[in-house]
């Protein structure tokens, strides 16, 4: 009798090492009824004598300490028969319970979903940022960051405040952190060059970088505003710039990133005004073998205003917070000319309400941030910018 239990016992239920062969050799999954026959049905066959052993056996089961029933009806190991002692499992609530669980648990290879756009586990994400002083003010986080997404480019663009006896460790930081590029504003786009491994060409003449390019290690400074600027301007409001008379407002570090993205388009004369009217005239000898050029003092404005086609401003006079400043009166603007501001905070500053008010074309600063943002974004990443959402992104963050 008692090898006879032992033979049922062994039939009714699977060892860890049978559900693990079974599954391997593609057995139906243990949460799923066997298609071999129910031990009960087998027994329903039987003798009169065999059955009264088989309700022997059942009585005996039921009656058994709790662990060890509990270790014959192991929930994670649900047999491939039915047990004799499951037969009443309805009337346990304690076993009823262990078989529901048993049978909603999901399968291991389901329990983890997989993330389909996940980037390969060897695909470092791209890192960016931009450092100043002060920063907080900084539209680029939000505008590199909307490029990155309209890309698919998997990366992020941080905002870093640096003040000015941090900067070399802030650059040895680029080096050592793996940022692919950052970008440089105030106050220390000219300081930044002592760090530099390489200065492009345009960098080193402006005297600024606006942008550092990191491939493996070696750090190249570019200036991105002035050509930013051109492309920007061309394509909104002066298509043709050769041969054009313009006046350039200031003669500081903007003015030279301007001038000298100017010069390349071969214009007639650029005038350089400047408050301190021998600093427009040093920036002027120094460039003159770029074009024709003069400097002059702010008090010479009234001469040579009637006969330029272009203006463009690149002093802060007018920019946010104080918005009713002007460098110029209505009566000093020519009708009908091309004004430009490189302030885009706010997009209409007080210089191009008085200029549409003149009948002029008007040029706002957004454009040029937008175009110098769109350069570096290819040079770090060698995929064309995505323009538009760079724009809406930035005229997005000025209204939050």
């Amino acid at each position: 009798m008692g090898e006879q239990a032992n033979h049922e016992k062994r039939e009714g239920a699977r060892t860890p090492e049978d559900e693990r062969e079974g599954l391997q050799a593609g057995t139906p999954d243990p949460t799923q009824k066997s298609m071999r026959p129910d031990p009960v049905q087998k027994k329903a066959s039987q003798g009169p004598a065999q059955k009264a052993r088989g309700q022997n056996l059942a009585q005996k089961m039921a009656s058994q300490d709790p662990t060890q029933k509990s270790m014959m009806l192991d929930p994670t190991q649900k047999s491939m028969g039915q047990n004799p002692a499951q037969k009443n499992a309805s009337q346990d609530p304690a076993q009823a319970t262990l078989q529901a669980s048993t049978q909603a648990a999901p399968r291991n290879e389901q329990a983890v979903p997989r993330n389909k756009q996940a980037a390969p586990l060897n695909k470092q994400p791209l890192l960016l940022g931009v450092i100043g002083d002060p920063i907080q003010h900084s539209k680029s986080p939000a505008m590199h960051t909307a490029a990155l997404e309209a890309c698919g480019i998997a990366g992020a663009y941080l905002p870093f405040h640096v003040k000015g006896n941090r900067l070399e460790e802030a650059i040895r930081g680029i080096r050592a952190l793996g940022f692919r590029g950052i970008n440089v504003t105030v106050p220390h786009k000219v300081e930044v060059m002592n760090y530099l491994d390489q200065v492009d060409e345009g960098a080193r003449l402006i005297g600024a970088v606006n942008t550092i390019v990191n491939d493996g290690g070696v750090l190249t400074g570019y200036n991105t505003d002035g050509i930013g600027y051109i492309r920007s301007l061309k394509e909104e409001a002066a298509p043709v710039l050769r041969g054009k008379r313009v006046l350039v407002l200031g003669s500081g570090g903007a003015a030279r990133g301007i001038v000298y993205a100017l010069l390349q388009e071969e214009p007639e004369l650029v005038t350089l005004a400047n408050r301190t009217a021998e600093k427009a005239r040093e920036l002027a000898a120094e460039w003159a073998r770029l074009g024709n050029l003069a400097g002059c003092g702010m008090e010479a404005l009234d001469e040579v205003l009637p006969k330029v086609d272009l203006i463009i401003n690149t002093t802060s006079v007018g920019m946010h917070p104080h918005v009713g400043d002007c460098p110029l009166d209505s009566r000093q603007i020519p009708e009908g000319i091309v004004v430009s501001d490189l302030i885009y905070n706010p997009l209409k500053t007080e210089l191009l309400q008085k200029a549409e008010a003149r009948g002029c074309t008007i040029h706002s600063g957004l454009g040029m941030f937008v175009y110098q943002g769109a350069y570096a974004f290819e040079r770090w990443t060698g995929r064309t910018a995505p323009i538009e959402a760079m724009r809406a992104a930035v005229l997005e963050s000025m209204y939050q």
